[in-house]
């Protein structure tokens, strides 16, 4: 029962520190590195050897993982396990800002299936990636979790929804 306990609290972790596909990505390569994978990229050449773990990142937002068998692919074939690590949320704009009768509103559009009604009436925070550009580095891409609430997306009245019991 421990183990459960462990794994279960362990997982908890993970998604708490995961509040999006990226921040998700970022923390399966440090776990992988914890056990032993090393970090391959696609514009490189791959030497693989017998009995190593690797890991691809594409994009920040995607990660394959896999371990060499001990003997060539060609003799024993080879097994994949994939998984999506995308997620519904409301995506900020590109140009989000929008102030009207002095209120400040930050456009947002619904990616994946997301089911707003869990959307309103609720806290929610910042988290993503963003793209940071400097005079001597260029442009980087940096990870961001507000971790407090700053938005809220409210409800209609019923008054103006009156179909909303239906």
């Amino acid at each position: 029962m421990a183990d459960k306990a462990t794994f279960n609290q362990s997982f908890l972790k993970f998604l708490g520190g995961s509040p999006t596909p990226h921040h998700a990505v970022e923390n399966m390569a440090v776990a992988l590195e914890g056990r032993g994978f090393t970090e391959l990229f696609e514009r490189d050449s791959w030497k693989l050897k017998p009995g190593a773990k690797h890991f691809v990142r594409k994009n920040g937002s995607s990660l394959i993982a896999f371990e060499m068998g001990e003997k060539p692919a060609a003799e024993t074939g080879f097994r994949m396990v994939a998984a999506h690590s995308d997620s519904p949320c409301l995506r900020l704009k590109p140009s989000p800002e929008i102030g009207m009768h002095g209120a400040w509103k930050l456009g947002v559009e619904v990616y994946g299936s997301a089911i707003l009604s869990t959307w309103f009436d609720r806290d929610l925070s910042l988290a993503g990636r963003v793209m940071v550009k400097s005079k001597s580095v260029g442009i980087t891409s940096e990870m961001v979790n507000w971790q407090k609430a700053v938005a809220l997306v409210h409800k209609q009245a019923i008054h103006i929804n009156r179909n909303v019991k239906k």
